[in-house]
């Protein structure tokens, strides 16, 4: 008999029983979410809802270390050239590739205020055709205090009302990965579409995880 090697991505799906469409006649699984790593390219879908408008499951937020007293925004006018906005005191930079708008665009971003890396984007409701670039500088947020082996990642959130800043979690329908830079102070991913994103976690999986009878 060959052997059998549950992944890291088969074990998430097993242990948390999250739902993703995978078509009509297919259970729905969960793959697992980004690694802590530093040479995958950040930007892939991993989990979306199986009925993207009434879907959503509950992640833990990442929490930063001094709450920011209020919502901050700033906003740029973009073109097909592309720019890159930022809000220093977040520690988040969202740069906007050549080829992601056709006509000049007023970007916004809103760190929210409190302890969680929640931001809002807009235009509202915008899909891209080339995923849109975050960064946020994990300096000053618990990062380095999550249990050993855990994973971040982004979780969209349709409404602000959504992330509960009391239980440090949010509710999400859909899920990207992201990874860590060698230094291990900044995070990296990819953003599809706007509005309402925020950085988690997960209880994550290393090689010891990985079963090979």
């Amino acid at each position: 008999m060959r052997n059998l090697r549950i992944t890291a991505a088969l074990a998430v799906a097993l242990l948390t029983g999250t739902a993703v469409a995978c078509g009509p006649d297919r259970a729905p699984t969960a793959p697992a979410i980004g690694a802590l790593r530093a040479d995958v390219a950040p930007s892939a879908d991993l989990l979306s809802a199986a009925d993207g408008r009434t879907a959503s499951w509950s992640v833990s937020g990442l929490r930063r270390e001094r709450p920011l007293a209020s919502d901050i925004t700033v906003q740029q006018v973009i073109g097909p050239r592309g720019g890159k906005l930022s809000i220093p005191a977040a520690g988040f930079t969202l740069e906007v590739p050549a080829g992601a708008v056709a006509t000049e665009t007023t970007f916004s971003v809103t760190a929210l205020a409190g302890e969680m890396l929640a931001y809002e984007f807009g235009p509202s409701g915008t899909s891209f055709p080339i995923a849109l670039r975050g960064t946020q500088d994990l300096s000053g947020t618990l990062a380095k205090r999550l249990p050993r082996g855990a994973t971040l990642g982004l979780g969209y959130f349709r409404a602000p009302s959504d992330v509960d800043a009391s239980t440090g979690t949010a509710m999400v329908a859909q899920e990207v990965e992201a990874t860590v830079d060698k230094s291990g102070h900044r995070l990296s991913f990819g953003i599809p579409h706007f509005s309402g994103w925020i950085i988690l976690w997960r209880n994550g999986f290393t090689a010891d995880s990985v079963w090979e009878p």
